[in-house]
């Protein structure tokens, strides 16, 4: 299964990209090694949004 983001957190959309980056590196190690039903979820797709730059996606890429 792939996630369609963390769009449920009780925030809401995220606002800036340091937040951004931040949830998907969260979003990447929560479900790592949890398999609900056995199911692998790929988890952290960040949602695209302006102003981003390369870094929103190398930073958590490199984390993960």
């Amino acid at each position: 299964m792939i996630s369609a983001y963390e769009v449920h957190m009780p925030a809401g959309r995220l606002k800036d990209t340091v937040e951004l980056k931040a949830m998907t590196i969260a979003s990447q190690r929560w479900y790592a090694n949890f398999r609900p039903s056995g199911v692998k979820i790929l988890a952290g797709a960040p949602v695209l949004k302006e102003g981003m730059e390369e870094g929103a996606f190398k930073d958590p890429a490199d984390a993960a």
